[in-house]
């Protein structure tokens, strides 16, 4: 993928590198990468800063450019570019080699990517993009899996919201169990933590509680039973149908 003059390059086991061309140097300069290693097997670029990925192992993740990170690969990453071989010859054998090599390590890039958000979907996705799927609807993340799941990554749009679905999930896992007995933010934490999602399977369950446990749940978020069922089609209808 690429946007302007900024590669995002996706490898097949060490996540995305964020790469830009010195045309000057004739030479292509990887002046970020991720922390952890990744299997990335689907991809699609959200901004110019921000990217959405999926691994092998069935695991959604999105990455981002810190705010403080700068592309100028004027900057030689490495400190190598800038330094004639004798200079940096005497420079490293009097004052020593640290400030060179400080800002990479490990053959890494200077600088890391930021990561929003990770999820296991426990499917191996094959397909993501970003879309709208409603007239005058909102954008959202759509994914779609090699057992042929169809999902749907919504941004929420105001803070009342957040708070209003991780208080919902949080009733809806302990009164509405697997049946298998697994406990669900494991699940869904299979690989990595999970990080700033709520699941839409597990709230979108409520509906088919008995009466008495959904009017318990609703209780909990300071609305009634017909307002929670409101706001879950409101979400629906803002995004997807």
């Amino acid at each position: 993928m690429s946007l302007g003059n900024r590669i995002y390059a996706g490898d097949i086991q060490e996540s995305y590198h964020f790469v830009k061309y010195n045309g000057d140097q004739n030479r292509l300069v990887i002046y970020a990468d991720d922390v952890v290693p990744r299997w990335v097997v689907a991809g699609c670029l959200l901004d110019y800063h921000t990217v959405a990925g999926a691994d092998k192992f069935g695991n959604i993740f999105i990455l981002r450019l810190p705010a403080n990170a700068t592309d100028d690969i004027d900057d030689d990453p490495s400190g190598i570019a800038a330094f004639p071989f004798l200079v940096l010859f005497w420079y490293c054998y009097f004052v020593g080699a640290k400030v060179v090599w400080q800002r990479g390590l490990l053959s890494g890039a200077p600088q890391k990517l930021e990561c929003l958000v990770n999820y296991h979907v426990g499917e191996l996705v094959v397909s993501l993009q970003k879309v709208t799927l409603v007239a005058g609807g909102g954008e959202c993340l759509i994914y779609t899996t090699i057992r042929g799941t169809i999902g749907v990554l919504a941004p929420f749009t105001t803070r009342e919201d957040v708070d209003f679905f991780q208080i919902l999930e949080m009733h809806m896992q302990h009164k509405y169990p697997p049946l298998c007995g697994r406990d669900h933010l494991s699940y869904r934490s299979f690989y990595f933590p999970r990080k700033n999602v709520v699941d839409g399977d597990l709230t979108e369950q409520f509906n088919i509680l008995p009466s008495g446990t959904k009017e318990e749940i609703a209780s909990e978020t300071t609305r009634t039973a017909v307002e929670v069922s409101k706001k879950l089609e409101d979400m629906r209808a803002r995004f997807a149908f």
